[in-house]
């Protein structure tokens, strides 16, 4: 868990990072990518 949330916060893939590797989650969730391009983008 991470410190200072109360739930998971869960990573996964969507969009064209799951076509790039050909996979179909059960749930859609936001990529380590997206995190790190909404910290840099501010």
């Amino acid at each position: 868990m991470i410190e200072g949330f109360a739930e998971p916060v869960y990573y996964g893939v969507h969009g064209g990072i799951k076509k790039f590797y050909q996979v179909e989650p059960e749930k859609e969730h936001a990529a380590t990518l997206d995190h790190i391009v909404a910290a840099t983008a501010g």
